[in-house]
């Protein structure tokens, strides 16, 4: 059990990671055409799925954390 919720903490961190070059990328490639400016609403895909990266990685974080606690408590019982 404590491997598997390892290897699914692990995969949520590299979709994370993933998610967030994702969002990057599509904030680099933002062009306007001649003569025109970029609107606030032409940012908010980008952003938005950065912000979605670094959800995942909160919830990474608190899968590890969780088997951490588990796993140290367990030895109290």
């Amino acid at each position: 059990m404590r491997a598997t919720t390892t290897i699914l903490a692990y995969v949520i961190a590299f979709a994370a990671v993933a998610f967030i070059a994702a969002g990057v990328w599509d904030l680099s490639t933002l062009r306007a055409d001649t003569g025109e400016m970029l609107e606030p609403s032409d940012y908010t895909p980008g952003i938005q799925t950065i912000a979605d990266g670094l959800v995942m990685l909160g919830l990474a974080k608190a899968l590890r954390l969780l088997l951490a606690l588990v796993t140290n408590t367990a030895k109290l019982f």
